[in-house]
């Protein structure tokens, strides 16, 4: 599931993606804000640079919202609940249902929701020969895709503090496993503090960037450890 992300976009060009103008912005910032406008409809390169990629326990670039702004900040792909800390390897991926019905993150859920804009991701797909082999997976539409998460940040350093990406179904009547992706249209929903249960799960049927929406490019295990 999601061995490792790719990630290009530059912190100023979030608010165009997202759909929001910068207020009062400066003449590099209205440029920065139209050429976002121009690429996030042109295609993505295959297969990516090796050096955009990122793997869990890197740190990777992420947006939240604070008081209606997009705030953007640097914090770890991996979050350690308190109660794992030296027991357990730090989590990458949650279940959106776990996420939105269990009490144990209501904190995090409340005052911890954020995007991630990716190219692209890889992930593992068995072959003819019944071997795993990693393909890179990215938008059909070009990009970003924005992928739902949440973030535990506290004002000390902590080893709890990071980023854990959210995923959607996993066998049976849910589907296949995917990560919760939007486009820019719909992510800032995903934002929204007050998204409750219900709502998410609309959210990521109806708005959600869907399976055949993806292209699945092949790529050699040579390639994927160039970037290590």
């Amino acid at each position: 599931m999601c061995e490792c992300i790719v990630q290009s976009y530059s912190s100023r060009f979030y608010p165009a993606h997202l759909g929001r103008r910068p207020e009062s912005p400066s003449a590099f910032e209205k440029n920065a804000w139209e050429i976002a406008r121009e690429t996030s409809i042109s295609a993505n390169p295959a297969p990516p640079d090796p050096d955009r990629i990122i793997r869990p326990n890197h740190p990777l670039t992420a947006v939240m919202s604070k008081d209606g702004d997009l705030e953007c900040l640097r914090v770890r792909w991996g979050w350690s609940p308190v109660w794992s800390m030296g027991t357990r390897p730090p989590l990458t991926h949650l279940p959106l249902e776990i996420v939105m019905r269990s009490k144990v993150f209501e904190r995090m859920r409340s005052g911890g929701r954020a995007l991630v804009a990716v190219d692209g991701w890889f992930d593992l797909a068995r072959d003819d020969s019944s071997r795993d082999r990693p393909v890179y997976m990215r938008p059909r539409f070009g990009g970003p895709v924005f992928l739902g998460a949440l973030v535990q940040l506290s004002e000390s350093p902590s080893g709890c503090n990071g980023l854990v990406l959210v995923t959607t179904g996993g066998g049976g009547a849910t589907g296949p496993l995917q990560l919760l992706a939007f486009s820019g249209e719909s992510a800032g929903q995903w934002l929204d503090p007050t998204l409750g249960w219900e709502q998410a799960q609309e959210l990521a049927s109806q708005s959600a960037v869907q399976e055949p929406e993806f292209e699945h490019v092949a790529v050699s295990d040579h390639f994927l450890n160039r970037s290590r």
